[in-house]
């Protein structure tokens, strides 16, 4: 807990002066919740996390400064590669890659532990991506949701998608549970949601170093398929390891011949096979709460 208020102090420092949350909006973020989240997932998601916050992880225009090299997303190619851009990148296979993440979001955010109402601002939100405001989402709706909102909209877009949400939605899910059949606790709900979010924009960085990668190595096809083969060789042998039931389906999912194929469902199977593997890893935490 000493730890905990220490890092918080010394975020409350520094992020004003990176432009990530000005002073007056930085205790809106349920930072409790973001810290016990972050202790739940490998230690290297820890570091990417704490290097795309800060705007270190390694982008085109960061490494700009260093080098001769483009600014220039590699996906696109239409703007600056910057932390910021990771979500917003409107390349159509990065597209397609945000749509799979919402999908499994969804289909989590689907069941009983989940207020039906919260999940539809929340899908509403991100499936328009930052093309509808969290104010225009909550007219018409109970105070609860309206406060949640207002909150979230001042967090902003870039926050919410690295999982700073604001505290309201403790409290919505708190009145929820205390109401639902479910045996998941509020704090286990905030853990699993918050790691959904992480790896919606975390996705997003791990497909575009594949990019990355393949224009490198593009003159080796062949060297590719083999690296992309043994990874989905090691995914199926370990079954359904750290993943939740509804979840296994993912196993029975059949993948082109990648002889003939460019490899790109295999990805995105790669990719939501890590996303469902680190959410299974977090709900088998202790039902305990902060503090």
């Amino acid at each position: 807990m000493v730890r905990f208020h220490i890092g918080k102090q010394l975020a409350r420092k520094v992020f004003p002066s990176k432009k990530i949350l000005p002073p007056s909006h930085f205790d809106m973020v349920d930072w409790e919740h973001v810290s016990s989240t972050l202790q739940t997932v490998p230690k290297l998601f820890q570091l990417w996390a704490a290097k795309h916050i800060t705007g270190a992880s390694g982008t085109m225009s960061y490494l700009s400064h260093q080098t001769r090299d483009s600014p220039l997303c590699p996906n696109c190619n239409s703007a600056p590669e910057t932390a910021h851009h990771l979500t917003r990148c409107p390349d159509p296979d990065r597209i397609e890659v945000f749509g799979l993440s919402l999908t499994l979001l969804d289909n989590w955010m689907a069941k009983p532990h989940t207020d039906q109402t919260l999940r539809q601002i929340v899908m509403e939100y991100l499936g328009h991506r930052r093309e509808v405001s969290w104010g225009e989402l909550i007219q018409g709706l109970p105070p609860c949701y309206r406060k949640l909102g207002q909150e979230q909209d001042t967090i902003g877009w870039d926050g919410f998608t690295m999982g700073m949400v604001t505290r309201e939605f403790y409290q919505v899910q708190s009145w929820h549970l205390a109401l639902s059949s479910s045996s998941l606790s509020p704090h286990q709900w905030m853990t699993s949601f918050i790691t959904h979010l992480l790896q919606i924009t975390h996705c997003q960085w791990v497909y575009r170093n594949e990019v990355v990668h393949h224009n490198t190595m593009g003159k080796n096809k062949e060297r590719e398929k083999q690296t992309l083969a043994e990874q989905i060789q090691a995914e199926l042998e370990l079954g359904v390891v750290d993943l939740l039931p509804e979840d296994w389906r993912l196993m029975e999912v059949q993948l082109e011949d990648l002889t003939g194929s460019s490899g790109e469902s295999h990805r995105y199977w790669l990719l939501a096979m890590e996303t469902a593997r680190i959410v299974g890893q977090v709900s088998s935490f202790p039902q305990t709460g902060i503090g």
